[in-house]
């Protein structure tokens, strides 16, 4: 994730999250080196002379020290999802126009909620242009543009669209949710969230897209579709 993004991921989800009913927007990873949830690891780099560095290690050797050991998101099951939001949706359920098409790896990305938040898991898809910076850090040229989606599941959300105002109601594999289609950002683009009710808890979408013509709705319901479709 490059520094545009790292800094601003909070601001690009502002829409969502107010949507989603979450007073904290913020993701308590964004600032962490390389994408969060990537599974990168690497050798401890603490000096030997560290009188403490043994104990820390609980007898484990060098090497076998993961970043993000004691802070790491729960996963689906942990948290008790009926599916799971990194691995249950994949880019085949997006749209064909929507999908990476660089030749590069765009894994989701795990990403712990912060203490607010109506979800417990949370899984972030990322197929945002190129960005370029100028001396300041700031963005500059056209092409700086974003596709971002988080994947949702929690016991707090709410699917009900006679409590959301603006939403519309909307069944996926005869499970009742909503459908929400947000005001233009001049930043982030289009918007779009879908909810559903599941046999446990609520999943849902969130779609900023301001990088393809694609309605930011349309992805929303193909991936709800998938996710009706396979949560026990």
């Amino acid at each position: 994730m490059n520094m545009i993004r790292k800094g601003q991921l909070a601001g690009l989800l502002v829409t969502t999250v107010v949507v989603l009913g979450v007073s904290a927007c913020g993701d308590s990873n964004d600032n962490a080196t390389g994408p969060v949830g990537a599974g990168v690891t690497a050798e401890n780099s603490e000096p030997q002379t560290d009188p403490g560095l043994e104990q820390r290690r609980a007898g484990r050797g060098e090497g076998t020290i993961k970043l993000g050991d004691l802070n790491k998101p729960k996963d689906a099951t942990e948290v008790g999802a009926p599916f799971d939001p990194c691995t249950t949706i994949t880019w085949a359920d997006f749209p064909g126009e929507v999908r990476p098409t660089d030749g590069k790896p765009h894994p989701p990305q795990l990403r712990a909620p912060e203490k607010d938040d109506p979800f417990d898991v949370r899984c972030l898809f990322d197929n945002s242009g190129a960005i370029t910076l100028d001396s300041n850090g700031d963005r500059t040229g056209a092409q700086g543009s974003y596709f971002m989606v988080s994947v949702v599941w929690g016991t707090k959300l709410e699917a009900d669209p006679a409590k959301r105002k603006g939403s519309e109601a909307k069944t996926w594999t005869g499970k009742s949710g909503l459908i929400h289609r947000m005001p233009d950002d001049p930043k982030t683009g289009k918007g779009c969230i879908g909810l559903a009710t599941l046999g446990s808890g609520v999943g849902g979408v969130a779609v900023t897209n301001s990088r393809f013509g694609t309605d930011a709705c349309a992805v929303v319901d193909a991936l709800m579709g998938a996710i009706t479709t396979r949560s026990k």
